[in-house]
């Protein structure tokens, strides 16, 4: 018996560890956690019938979530530990938080983090590679790909389009 739903988990899933990127454990819990709820809700003759969630999370616990994720933008971030956080199920958390939100938690903190590396490639002092490792992306290359996929641009051109810093002259 072929279920599409799990297909398209699998290859996801094969595909984000195909890429290598260690950036991707977040991506790989939510998937772990959509593939066991499809599990139990096709296959498991015991499962109950899967309930509509409404509504989205507290006003509250998006401000502790949202604010954990943005002092730990640089660390990996990690389902279990978001929903932690939020005091909830992973699966809760998920399904909330994007009516919450419009997106998805693993969506919602790699825009966040392409939004923190536009912020910092501004400034001259950071080579892209450490903006990228300083915003939570595996490597320079991760940050441009995700990057260009969210903005429509590389690094490389919001470093060019950011006003050089000219030191200051001092008139007497």
């Amino acid at each position: 018996m072929r279920d599409p739903v799990i297909e398209h988990i699998g290859w996801t899933l094969k595909a984000d560890i195909d890429s290598n990127l260690t950036g991707g454990r977040l991506l790989r819990d939510s998937l772990g956690v959509a593939l066991a709820a499809r599990l139990l809700q096709r296959h498991y003759r015991g499962s109950l019938p899967m309930r509509e969630i409404r509504g989205g999370l507290s006003h509250t616990k998006l401000e502790r979530v949202i604010a954990h994720i943005e002092d730990n933008l640089a660390s990996k971030l990690s389902l279990p530990g978001i929903a932690e956080i939020a005091q909830m199920s992973v699966s809760h958390l998920k399904t909330l938080f994007r009516n919450s939100t419009g997106v998805p938690v693993y969506e919602y903190v790699l825009r966040r983090r392409v939004e923190r590396a536009q912020l910092l490639l501004r400034n001259q002092r950071f080579s892209i590679a450490e903006v990228a490792v300083a915003t939570g992306f595996a490597h320079q290359s991760h940050l441009a790909r995700h990057m260009h996929r969210i903005l429509g641009y590389t690094p490389s051109s919001v470093r060019r389009r950011a006003p050089r810093q000219s030191a200051l002259r001092v008139v007497s």
